[in-house]
């Protein structure tokens, strides 16, 4: 395959830093698209920032995590999520996976992107737990976070932010982030009998069903209107 633009070589050895080039997220400038960012995991090598010519631009190192047990990490996946609240400013944030750590890593992304001096800046709070484990013993094991990916949704503020890790025999799959909505927008046949039954209204007026654990979100229902 013929590109137009390439990275600068990494190199997964004790001389390069065990560097492997892996996930990538975009960061989009939101007015002016040529200070739009790459950011790419590089596993033990840390964390790379491109710009759209493929410059390396910051270099950051997998330094230990905020903890007192934190050891050097490896970054693994990384996705983008925008508008949460650092400092008391809204701010975007490029969240990591960190293997060795077992935990997610928040870095906040400078808002002039490419055109900054430094991109990323670690925020990480001291102290977050592991995402899978409760000992460090365990996180030793490598069952710890592993892919990660961030949704925005566009009925509500807010982003829910999802990891996995390899299953092992007989496992089941571990979801994180902000509980799914009890009600939607949509209407069903059902709005005249849930009435009847006096489930409690959604916001604004709607009633709903509230969630109970294994059932699928519930359609946002439009009270009735004598005419």
């Amino acid at each position: 395959m013929d590109t137009r633009v390439e990275t600068p070589t990494l190199y997964d050895d004790d001389a390069g830093g065990n560097a492997s080039g892996d996930d990538p997220a975009i960061w989009v400038h939101p007015s002016d698209s040529r200070r739009s960012i790459v950011i790419v995991t590089a596993k033990e090598g840390g964390l790379r920032v491109y710009d759209l010519r493929g410059r390396q631009l910051q270099k950051l190192a997998a330094t230990p995590a905020p903890r007192p047990d934190g050891v050097p990490g490896r970054s693994n996946n990384v996705d983008i999520a925008r508008g949460l609240m650092v400092g008391g400013k809204r701010t975007d944030v490029a969240v990591v996976s960190d293997r060795y750590n077992d935990q997610l890593r928040f870095f906040a992304i400078n808002p002039a992107g490419a055109a900054a001096t430094r991109q990323l800046r670690e925020v990480t709070a001291p102290g977050v737990p592991f995402v899978f484990q409760h000992t460090r013993a365990g996180v030793d094991t490598e069952k710890t976070a592993y892919g990660l990916f961030g949704a925005a949704e566009a009925h509500r503020q807010g982003h829910r932010l999802r990891h996995h890790r390899p299953l092992g025999r007989g496992e089941r799959g571990v979801r994180t982030g902000r509980p799914r909505p009890a009600c939607d927008l949509r209407r069903t046949p059902a709005d005249s009998r849930r009435r009847r039954r006096g489930d409690r209204p959604c916001r604004g007026g709607r009633a709903d069903r509230r969630l109970q654990p294994g059932r699928r979100p519930v359609r946002r229902l439009q009270p009735h209107r004598s005419k």
